[in-house]
């Protein structure tokens, strides 16, 4: 279903009256204690320093599998699947009315429609997507695949009306209506973690963590699709959050002994950097906890409405070269980046050349256009000077061309300045001074 009409209404209702709005939290499923760690992020754009934040702990049951989490801000109630124990159960924020609400095979991921009451879920080994009423009740299996297929991560838009899931084996993310029908294939990849962001042009963009090295993203309709980052050592990832400009998500390595560790990836697509956090953080009460995370979640209603802006423009670049070469190698600078808050922002290079790459003589003109989701832009203008070493370099950078007014060989470079200023109206005048200034 489209946006527009009855859907705004009601999503806008349910926002103002019932959901908090600027605020964020992060849900960590820990398998060493057992139990979920959450806590309320610092400001409403600040997306530093995440995981140095004090979590609470709801403690959970021994052995308990926490392979995917939820929300629900409404009813401060946390879902959460247990993969080996074979159900989905939910609890309070303080500990309390913990409940077991639907039993079913191997559930991998869930995700809840509290626009609708719904909550979906993917049957691993059954091959099939799943939902139910936020109680558990009313279980009906929505979609089941006749080849062998895998259903792993599943995201979903009650405003839009569609669903997301990615499947192992096949290899594909796919979208459908809320029923499951009229699917589509909108990257033929395995997805190990997703997470959609809506536009400010009613549109949805989806990121994606792939073949245990790889971040991309790619339009619904699967345009626009391009990889952020290739990471050399594989881990296998899972439950991507994106919080400001950083990209979050549990991962696990295997150690040569075949022992799994879990641990926070934290990706900054403003400085293309990886953080992977350590095993501990602190508790509220200033007690440390060494965990073992097997999913992490950021649920955020922090609108993503400043206008784009780039930061960290390159400033310009002078190179000296010999007096026989004609160009300049390997000239490099650093990509700017988007500021955090801006709706669903991209930027594009513009001009000759490429950052790492070989230079000619003279002055190359060089920029950056940022535009977001809201119609808002923003540019970057730089420059790249390649010159001779022998040049003066308290002159204007060359651009290859002679300059009015340098010096010729064996003429007086301060005759030569003169006379070039001089007009053909005043030519006899000039002539004089010449002559006075020389005699």
């Amino acid at each position: 279903m489209a946006r527009g009409g009855m859907w705004h209404v009601l999503v806008l209702v349910y926002t103002i009256f019932r959901i908090r709005m600027n605020t964020a939290q992060i849900f960590i499923g820990d398998t060493n204690t057992p139990g979920i760690l959450y806590a309320s992020l610092p400001e409403p754009r600040d997306d530093t320093n995440i995981m140095d934040t004090l979590f609470n702990l709801i403690p959970l049951p021994e052995n308990s599998g926490i392979d995917g989490i939820d929300y629900d801000p409404v009813n401060e109630m946390v879902y959460w699947n247990d993969f080996s124990g074979s159900q989905i159960s939910r609890i309070q924020l303080d500990g309390t009315n913990q409940e077991v609400i639907i039993s079913t095979s191997s559930p991998h991921s869930i995700a809840l429609d509290l626009v609708n009451g719904k909550i979906y879920w993917t049957m691993y080994n059954d091959k099939a997507i799943s939902r139910a009423n936020l109680d558990g009740s009313s279980v009906e299996e929505l979609f089941k695949y006749t080849s062998f297929a895998q259903p792993t991560s599943i995201l979903v838009d009650p405003v839009s009306g569609f669903l997301l899931w990615s499947t192992r084996l096949v290899n594909q993310v796919v979208k459908a209506t809320l029923n499951a029908t009229n699917e589509e294939v909108v990257r033929p990849i395995y997805a190990e973690g997703m997470f959609n962001e809506e536009c400010a042009d009613d549109t949805t963009r989806l990121f994606y963590y792939t073949e245990k090295t790889k971040l991309g993203v790619t339009n619904l309709d699967g345009s626009g699709n391009r990889i952020i980052k290739v990471f050399s050592e594989k881990t296998m990832g899972s439950s991507l959050s994106k919080y400001g400009s950083k990209l979050f998500w549990s991962a696990q390595s295997r150690s040569p002994s075949f022992t799994l560790t879990g641990l926070i990836n934290e990706y900054d697509m403003k400085s293309s950097t990886l953080t992977i956090h350590n095993s501990t953080v602190t508790l509220l009460n200033g007690d440390e906890l060494v965990i073992s995370p097997l999913t992490t979640r950021i649920i955020s209603h922090t609108p993503y409405n400043e206008p784009v802006t780039i930061e960290g423009c390159p400033d310009n670049i002078v190179v000296n070269i010999d007096e026989n070469a004609s160009n300049a190698s390997s000239i490099s600078w650093t990509e700017p980046g988007l500021n955090s808050w801006s709706s669903c922002p991209t930027m594009v290079f513009q001009g000759t050349g490429t950052n790492g790459g070989d230079f000619s003589l003279g002055i190359t003109e060089l920029s950056y256009r940022a535009s977001d989701a809201a119609g808002n832009t923003d540019d970057c203008q730089f420059s790249v000077t390649v010159r001779r070493s022998s040049a003066d370099e308290t002159l204007p950078p060359t651009t290859g061309q002679p300059t009015t007014g340098q010096p010729t060989t064996g003429q007086p470079s301060g005759s030569t300045a003169l006379v070039t200023s001089c007009s053909s109206v005043l030519l006899v005048l000039c002539i004089t001074l010449f002559l006075i200034v020389f005699k």
